[in-house]
């Protein structure tokens, strides 16, 4: 698995147990076994996670949108997909 996916993984999976807001850098490495030294290589801060991986599940549920043979299917397909993802969308993401 891509670093910057592993990393965006273990940040939901910190986002089921804490507030964002609590969430830190040392959370997120633990989470995936990483090490400090390589989530600074790949972003700045949290903050610059969040909005790679809000970049990315826009771009992929445009992807499922195309996935329909309809103009309804393809809403289907991208609100299915968005709807898995729905602990990147939530309150604790929106207010940060």
């Amino acid at each position: 698995m891509d670093t910057n996916y592993l990393l965006a993984e273990a940040l939901k999976q910190c986002m089921k147990k804490a507030p964002l807001e609590k969430i830190t850098i040392k959370d997120i490495t633990d989470a995936c076994g990483v090490s400090r030294q390589t989530f600074y290589r790949h972003f700045k801060d949290r903050q610059d996670l969040i909005n790679w991986y809000f970049d990315k599940i826009l771009l992929e549920s445009f992807e499922h949108m195309g996935e329909g043979k309809t103009i309804y299917d393809g809403l289907v397909n991208k609100f299915t997909f968005i709807n898995q993802e729905k602990v990147f969308f939530s309150d604790q993401l929106v207010s940060s």
